[in-house]
This record gives C-alpha cells, structure tokens and sequence, in this order.
C-alpha cells in the first residue's frame, strides 16, 4: 500500500525509481565500494549452504545482476554470471522457465521469501518445489498463507543448509 500512495504521491514511476536507485548505487559502488558491499550481509550460514550444495544452484532476484554478482563475489560465492538472473531478466516465472529449458530433467527448487512470487510462480511442464524462506521480507500473514498452502513448504533458516545438501528429505 505505502508503494502504491508513494508512486501517486510523488507521480514517479517504477521504472525512473528503478533506474534511479541502480544509479546511487552505480555512484556508491564507483565511490567507495567497500562501504556498499558491508551494508549488504547476507543471512547467516546462507553462503555456506550454497556453497556447500551438490545441485546447480541459480538466483533469482529483483536486484540489478551487476549488484548480484558484485555481493557474490565479495561473499566468496563463485556462480557462473548466467546463474544470476536480476531484476532486468523480468518476472521470476520467466527466469524459472529459462533454467527449466537449461536443466530439462529436472525438477526446480524455488526458495524465495516474498510470497507474491511462489504463489505466482509457474515453471510449465517440470515439477516446481515451492519453499517460503520465513527469514525473509513476508509478514505473519504472509508465513500463515505459506503454512496454510498444500503447494508451499515453509523453511526456516536453521534448516536452509540440511534444504540445499539434501532436498528430498523436505519434498512432499
């Protein structure tokens, strides 16, 4: 709701907030690029499980690839640059079909935290496994819809790592 009053308010539209905000943080990185990367953490032990993971691993994400990579980088996370989808690659779903068209026998894991995305998310034809990361952006309300659905497993940090090392023991 504050997003929707703000855009009326302001008569900004998401794409110069978009550009905008890709634009500080160009500056910020070109400026003083080790301040950017320490503000950006990442959730405890959530490097290491990806690191540690036996399977392809890609990341989906509304930030800009070039930021992405830049924060894997310094993370010491080493993942081929046609792994990262950013926020220019589109909607999640199409970048969920592109890795299905890349990896045609497999299924899909999708962790994500913003439950928009899950229950939106579509990967036609290949089995989706859809994990609602509860250490992320969603609300109470959102972690109860996610506990509610049949469709979503909602997946606590600690557990994150046992998820990425051995995901069957957590399909249904």
């Amino acid at each position: 709701e504050l997003k929707n009053i703000f855009f009326k308010k302001t008569g900004i539209s998401v794409e110069v907030m978009k550009e905008t905000v890709g634009t500080v943080r160009d500056h910020w990185i070109k400026s003083d690029f080790n301040s950017w990367l320490k503000v950006n953490k990442f959730y405890p032990g959530v490097i290491e499980a990806v690191k540690n993971c036996p399977y392809p691993v890609y990341i989906i994400t509304t930030k800009q690839k070039r930021f992405t990579t830049a924060l894997c980088k310094y993370a010491g996370l080493d993942l081929p640059e046609t792994h990262i989808f950013g926020l220019e690659s589109g909607e999640k779903s199409v970048s969920l079909k592109q890795i299905h068209r890349k990896n045609q026998d497999s299924s899909i894991l999708f962790v994500e935290d913003r439950l928009d995305n899950i229950l939106e998310a579509k990967a036609n034809g290949v089995k989706l496994y859809k994990f609602y990361a509860d250490w992320g952006y969603g609300t109470e309300k959102d972690h109860k819809t996610a506990q509610d659905n049949p469709q979503i497993t909602v997946v606590d940090l600690s557990v994150f790592p046992q998820l990425m090392m051995n995901p069957m023991n957590f399909l249904v």
